[in-house]
């Protein structure tokens, strides 16, 4: 009967939604998907494994991009519009700040971080932050994206020669290290906990996805009843509890320097100092009333999750690229001697701003592999389009890959070419069309400290290592961001004696 009861009531209160919806829209409304089912909607094309996702994904937006850049789609009671018109885009990028209802999945782990945060609270917490990723503080982390550009060097070593091997895994590690470098400010005090800090957060993402993907787990009345919930909860614990012991220690470590009068910023190899990012919010933090403790867990969660994982998959896709075009490979050798010489000394801020066509390759690999595909807003008014309204209430998906693939990028849209980003006349367009870093007054904070960190780490490579990969062959599916599903190997080949390796 309780069962019966409820069935009832969804039905009921599915209708009123619909309807609800439907009469805010104009008579003009963009083309439906085709597949929409009464009460489901499209919401069962969802369902599957991440791989399936993913290509549900892509054809939504080829529907969208055949069908004028704006389509329909109801998520069972809820409408969705989804977006690959690149103006309409960035409209709605611009005017929806509001993170849709998916993005609470993550609120247990993240809380109102940058990522997961709407209204006032990821306001008040954007402008606090943005003086933590100006040019200066950035520039100081150019000694540890050096350092641990040499350590990946030399333990790639013992891939030389050896065929193809799966290389994220280095790449993970890498980019984890460097993040608790310039995040924490701390070296290898926490490198046990490395292996279960990556696997808890691999879980996490699948956790969210899945929970996306199976409908009738979106409410949480049924999702704390089931055992994803409890599995999200053991990884939660860990994950916080790791944060709060790093936050802990570095209070400890900067009321001793109070006492003492003396330094606690991080230091690299060679003895360079840099102030980690942690130490500017806990800065902050002597104020409560700027920020709070929990506050600081949160965006150094967020930290971790954006600058970790991230950097570690568009590394990885942009070496596949490299070593499946010979020619680009060579031609970022060659600019690497330009700029450098044929020493190995360490990459400067002045080298960095030099490396152009190492950077267009890094922009057109996210072209063609955004990290982040998707993202879904909430419109909490009437958004105006170039053709239609979106009535407030709906969710909005900002269908990135879909934009990338636009017809706007000429015909060779589908083509890996990194000599769009150098031409002149089209610089412009392709700039605005770019969402490797998302678009819009929520862009990514970090994508300065992204790109220098990537361009340092690609310079020390292929100045050691001759790189071979087919990135035809990679499967893609999707765990919260774009990741290999197969596929993602490459092999190396060493352009200088062994005695240089790590030098």
């Amino acid at each position: 009967m309780f069962l019966l009861l409820f069935f009832v009531t969804c039905v009921v209160y599915a209708f009123f939604v619909m309807a609800k919806q439907r009469k805010k829209m104009k008579v003009l409304e963009p083309p439906s998907l085709p597949g929409k089912l009464p009460i489901l909607g499209h919401s069962y094309i969802l369902y599957g494994d991440n791989i399936h996702t993913w290509n549900v994904l892509k054809w939504v937006s080829q529907e969208a991009l055949t069908k004028g850049g704006v389509i329909t789609m109801n998520i069972g009671p809820r409408l969705v519009y989804a977006i690959t018109d690149p103006d309409d885009l960035y409209t709605v990028a611009n005017s929806c700040l509001l993170k849709d209802y998916f993005y609470n999945f993550a609120k247990p782990w993240l809380g109102n971080g940058l990522f997961s945060g709407s209204g006032p609270v990821w306001r008040r917490h954007r402008k606090l932050l943005n003086p933590a990723f100006n040019q200066q503080v950035l520039d100081g982390f150019i000694g540890v994206f050096n350092d641990q550009s040499r350590r990946l060097v030399g333990q790639l070593l013992v891939q030389v020669g050896k065929g193809s091997f799966p290389h994220l895994k280095y790449l993970s590690v890498y980019t984890l290290e460097t993040v608790f470098q310039t995040v924490f400010g701390v070296n290898e005090k926490y490198n046990d906990l490395i292996g279960e800090y990556l696997s808890s957060i691999a879980q996490m993402q699948s956790i969210f996805t899945e929970r996306f993907q199976k409908v009738w787990l979106h409410p949480d009345i049924f999702y704390n009843m089931s055992q994803l919930k409890a599995t999200q909860d053991k990884h939660v614990k860990f994950l916080h509890r790791f944060s709060n012991m790093v936050l802990e220690n570095r209070k400890l470590q900067m009321a001793k320097r109070n006492i003492n009068n003396a330094q606690t910023d991080g230091q690299n190899a060679n003895g360079g100092k840099f102030k980690p990012f942690l130490d500017l919010l806990l800065e902050l933090s002597n104020n409560e009333e700027v920020i709070t403790d929990k506050e600081i867990r949160e965006e150094v969660d967020t930290f971790m999750i954006a600058g970790y994982d991230t950097s570690s998959y568009v590394l990885m896709y942009t070496l596949m690229a490299i070593g499946t075009y010979p020619q680009v490979q060579e031609k970022i050798y060659r600019e690497i001697q330009d700029v450098l010489g044929y020493s190995d000394r360490d990459v400067t801020k002045h080298d960095l701003h030099k490396l152009v066509y190492l950077e267009a390759v890094i922009k057109e690999t996210l072209r063609l592999y955004p990290i982040a595909p998707i993202v879904s807003r909430y419109a909490d008014s009437d958004v105006k389009l170039k053709n239609y309204t979106v009535p407030a209430g709906c969710s909005v998906f900002l269908l990135f890959w879909g934009m990338h693939h636009h017809s706007i990028w000429g015909p060779d849209a589908e083509q890996f070419n990194p000599e769009r980003w150098l031409d002149s006349t089209t610089l412009s367009t392709n700039l605005k069309l770019f969402a490797g870093f998302s678009i819009g007054k929520r862009n990514c904070i970090a994508k300065t400290f992204a790109m220098m960190s990537m361009k340092t780490t690609i310079t020390h490579l292929l100045r050691h290592y001759k790189v071979n990969a087919d990135i035809s062959k990679i499967t893609l599916k999707i765990d919260v961001m774009l990741q290999p599903a197969s596929g993602s190997v490459i092999s190396l080949d060493l352009r200088r004696p062994k005695n240089h390796i790590g030098c």
